[in-house]
């Protein structure tokens, strides 16, 4: 019996945590963005040479795309806006969506003031129609849970690649849109971050430099000035394997006074990840920059205290 009230108790405070939001079907988005397998999708939307000289291939590989198979059509949010802007409403708060210039802003309203907004929805190009041009644009989605998904996608000769995804959640508290996780695809690298101490990053690079080799900072002297490149992930990988290394042989050397590399990464992590995150309109090599050679100096920092 006291097993039974439990559940029932436990059940009461999770729906009673978990609110539920009516949001306007016009402008819910696809759920395909919950969740992106970033590679995959890269791989999956890639076009070969073939695509553009025979029908046939060209049939394929856009079946191949799933981006090709979505249902909502994004394209008439803009068309519904002066209808009905509302997203969502009750007696807390209300979303509601505008247009500023090509973008599509949702904000968060309380006694008729903003309180928070995101970027919803947007359309970048190179302005040119000739061979190797781009075209960019955000997918979204809304969840009735409060969570808010988007996706920013650059399109050019050679496929659709996934750049920027970020997880939000309504904070109806707070009145607040709070950033939960981002995914960013850069060049060759990936990197993950879950707010506020958890990051990681991945290379796809085949021409990456290989683990074996001695690192110093001279490589970032080959970057193109205010470019990320591929010198920071080296870097990075370098000086974070060899800071456990170093922590390891600490810990084998003083029984007493061990350290804990986890711990250590979550600190350092929650620093270097305070940075204000980039929206599709900013250049992400600055803030991959700022983020990537905050881990190296705190990692180079680090490994010269354990010197001592």
């Amino acid at each position: 019996m006291k097993g039974l009230l439990y559940l029932i108790l436990c059940l009461v405070s999770f729906y009673a945590n978990s609110a539920l939001y009516n949001i306007n079907k016009s402008y819910q988005g696809d759920p395909f963005f919950k969740n992106v397998n970033m590679q995959k999708l890269e791989e999956d939307c890639s076009r070969s040479v073939e695509y553009w000289n025979d029908s046939d291939i060209q049939d394929e590989e856009e079946r191949r795309c799933p981006l090709n198979s979505i249902k909502f059509d994004y394209g008439n949010v803009y068309n519904l806006i002066e209808q009905d802007p509302i997203v969502y409403k009750d007696d807390n708060f209300q979303l509601e969506i505008s247009l500023s210039s090509d973008d599509i802003i949702l904000s968060l309203i309380h006694n008729h003031q903003v309180k928070d907004k995101i970027n919803l929805y947007g359309y970048m190009s190179d302005g040119s129609s000739a061979c190797g041009g781009w075209v960019a644009y955000q997918r979204y989605y809304i969840s009735s849970n409060g969570d808010i998904y988007t996706l920013w996608l650059i399109e050019t000769e050679d496929g659709i690649s996934p750049t920027l995804w970020k997880h939000y959640k309504i904070d109806s508290k707070n009145k607040k849109f709070i950033l939960k996780e981002m995914s960013i695809n850069r060049y060759y690298d990936q990197f993950k971050i879950v707010y506020p101490d958890k990051f990681s990053a991945i290379s796809n690079n085949k021409f990456s430099e290989n683990s074996n080799k001695q690192f110093d900072d001279s490589c970032l002297n080959e970057c193109e000035e205010g470019y990320y490149c591929s010198c920071y992930f080296d870097l990075y990988s370098h000086y974070q394997r060899l800071l456990e290394n170093k922590i390891i042989a600490f810990n084998k050397k003083n029984k007493t006074k061990n350290k804990s590399i986890v711990s250590l990464k979550n600190r350092i992590n929650s620093k270097c990840l305070s940075f204000s995150p980039p929206n599709y309109d900013d250049k992400f090599d600055s803030y991959l920059i700022k983020v990537m050679s905050c881990f190296i100096d705190e990692y180079k920092d680090e490994i010269n205290k354990l010197k001592k």
